[in-house]
Order: C-alpha cells, then sequence, then structure tokens
C-alpha cells in the first residue's frame, strides 16, 4: 500500500468506523425484529442492484475518458501515455478518497433497511402532535392550504412531481462530484461526515422515535381522529388523473408495502424527518464554498423540494423545519471536528 491510499485511509477511519458500526446495528435491529433469510435476500439484492448501477456508471465514464484520450493523445504514444496516466491516477490519493467515498455513500442504503423497521420497533404515535404543531406555526391554518391552492393557480404541480423525485438524481450527481471532482480534503470530508450522520441520526434514529407518517397516509393509520388532509389525497388523485404523477403511484405502492409481509422492503414510510428536505439543505450548505450561482441553485432547489413535501403531503412542514435545524447543526459541529484533525493541505489541491 502506497502512501497516498495510507493517507486516504487515516483521514476517513473513523468515518469508515462509524459506518461499519451503524450498518452492523441496523442488520441486528433486523434480526431483532424477526428478519429472516427471505427478508435478508431482499437486502442482499438490493445491495448487489445498487453496486451494478455504480459499476456500470463507472466503468462507462472512464471507459469513455479513456477513448476521448486516445483520440487527443499525440499519434503513436497514446496507449503508453494512456497507461502511465492510469497507473498514476490509481496510486494517487484522489482516487483512494474516492474509492472509500463509494463506501460511506453506501450507508444510505443500510437508512432503506432501517427504515422498514420502523413500524415493528416504535408503531406510528406522532401524527396527531405533528399535525397539531404544523397548525399552530402557521397561524391556525394547515401549510398545505396555502400551497396547493398557490401551486395548482400556477399550474405547477407535474413539475413538482417530476422535481420531487429527480432528487434521488441530483443527490447522486452531488455526492459523486464530492467523491471525485472536489480537491479540497476539509470540505469533502466534512460534506461526507454530514452525509452519513444524516441518515444514521436524523434517518434512522430520530426517525424510530418520532416514527410518523405524514399527511397523505393519515387516514390510513390514524383511526381515532378525522382527517385534515383529505384535500390533499384529492387533489393528487384529480391531478393524476389528468396526467400520471409519480407521487400518487409511490403513495400507492409504499402502501402496499407497507401492508406485505415482507419486514424489509426497499423502501417504508416515514415522516420526520424528511431526509428529502435533509439532503437539500446539505447540498445548499455545500455549494455555499463554491460561489453565489450554486449556492442559489441549491437553495431555490431545496424550496422547490420543500413545496413538494407539503403539496403532495409526505412530510409536515415541521418534518422539513427540523431536518434544517438538524443538518445546519451537524454541517457546523463537523467543520469544527475537521478543523482540529485535518489541517493539512490535499496533496495536489
Amino acid at each position: 500500500m502506497n502512501a497516498a491510499w495510507k493517507n486516504a485511509l487515516r483521514c476517513h477511519r473513523p468515518l469508515l468506523a462509524a459506518v461499519a458500526v451503524y450498518a452492523a446495528a441496523v442488520f441486528s435491529e433486523a434480526l431483532y425484529a424477526g428478519a429472516g433469510a427471505q427478508d435478508l435476500a431482499a437486502v442482499a439484492r438490493y445491495f448487489v442492484l445498487s453496486a451494478t448501477a455504480m459499476a456500470i456508471f463507472i466503468v462507462g465514464m472512464y471507459a469513455g475518458a479513456g477513448a476521448a484520450f486516445l483520440l487527443t493523445a499525440p499519434k503513436g504514444q497514446a496507449l503508453n501515455y494512456l497507461d502511465d496516466t492510469a497507473k498514476k491516477y490509481v496510486s494517487s490519493e484522489r482516487f483512494a478518497g474516492a474509492c472509500l467515498g463509494f463506501v460511506i455513500l453506501a450507508s444510505g442504503n443500510v437508512f432503506l433497511v432501517s427504515k422498514s423497521l420502523i413500524a415493528v420497533l416504535n408503531p406510528y404515535s406522532w401524527d396527531i402532535d405533528f399535525s397539531a404543531w404544523d397548525r399552530l406555526l402557521h397561524f391556525g391554518t394547515f401549510p398545505h392550504q396555502y400551497i396547493i391552492p398557490a401551486v395548482n393557480r400556477l399550474d405547477l404541480g407535474w413539475l413538482l412531481d417530476r422535481a420531487y423525485y429527480g432528487w434521488l438524481i441530483v443527490m447522486t450527481v452531488v455526492a459523486w462530484f464530492c467523491i471525485f471532482a472536489d480537491r479540497q480534503l476539509h470540505r469533502r470530508l466534512r460534506f461526507l461526515w454530514v452525509y452519513f450522520l444524516s441518515w444514521a441520526l436524523l434517518g434512522t434514529v430520530a426517525a424510530t422515535v418520532f416514527s410518523s407518517v405524514g399527511p397523505v397516509f393519515f387516514s390510513a393509520f390514524i383511526k381515532s381522529a378525522g382527517n385534515p388532509y383529505e384535500f390533499v389525497t384529492v387533489n393528487m388523485q384529480a391531478l393524476h388523473r389528468q396526467s400520471p404523477l409519480l407521487a400518487d403511484t409511490a403513495r400507492r405502492l409504499l402502501l402496499r408495502w407497507h401492508d406485505n409481509n415482507t419486514l424489509v422492503d426497499p423502501n417504508a414510510i416515514s415522516a420526520m424527518p424528511s431526509m428529502h428536505i435533509a439532503m437539500c439543505w446539505l447540498f445548499v450548505l455545500y455549494a455555499r464554498s463554491f460561489g453565489k450561482a450554486p449556492f442559489a441553485a441549491a437553495l431555490a432547489f431545496c424550496a422547490v423540494i420543500f413545496a413538494g413535501a407539503i403539496y403532495f403531503g409526505f412530510h409536515y412542514a415541521i418534518d422539513g423545519y427540523v431536518s434544517i435545524a438538524a443538518v445546519s447543526l451537524l454541517w457546523w459541529v463537523m467543520g469544527k471536528y475537521i478543523d482540529r484533525h485535518h489541517r493539512e493541505p490535499e496533496a495536489g489541491a
């Protein structure tokens, strides 16, 4: 192992250890909750599918880069230049950091297992409280009563739907930019730490403690109270009849997964806190150091996702407020931590 790989391991070791502990804890929870061979096989298939998608992208990316290099290198020397460049890159700290970064990004898949266990470990119980707090915070009016009429008046429902589910693509692009292209060690480690801690602390621990289903599922799970969110579902179904919505498809799919006999599904129902908004706010904090234009774009995207979460009823507004506050705190804490432990500049930065 060369010096570059040793240094990358030294920088990422605490984070890798935290990811390992998190994964072990979640799978221990799954076994405690009664997960059997069928459940674990389903999880394994999902991880293989995710890894395969990543591998196809990486191979394609490097094949394209190699082809471009061969076409532009001096005639007769292309293969030698390509071989030398590849050897230098693979032995570099940048490549080592990208490989280790992939392991850390995979912690988001572990979250999907923990999310499936929420209803078993702590049955949904907070929705009535969150609904009341939402109304109190917004001057006696539910947030969707502001958002839905405004969005419908501008005819932006379909756009919000595509943006809300395009979030996964944006998250992937930002995360991969971080590990492949960001040469500032401090900023890259800060992003990776907050990315991981958001999934582990917010998406797993907080989501289990404050188990809730969200407005669009309110009537399906909360039988002791009236449904103040009927308009949310009616509005979504009306739009879906005009033009198919990913949101309505997801709503029906999540309910079907909840009602099946499989303990661990690829996804499950959970509202508090909102990981959509948590990740978007992380993008905002990360983009701020790249200049005004990236910061403004990230902020606008976060606002769109927040509006979509309320419009489609997957989250209470308070879910988003908590996510923004928590991610801001994690970003500040990890900035202090990395200031103390990683002062040295990265080679080649």
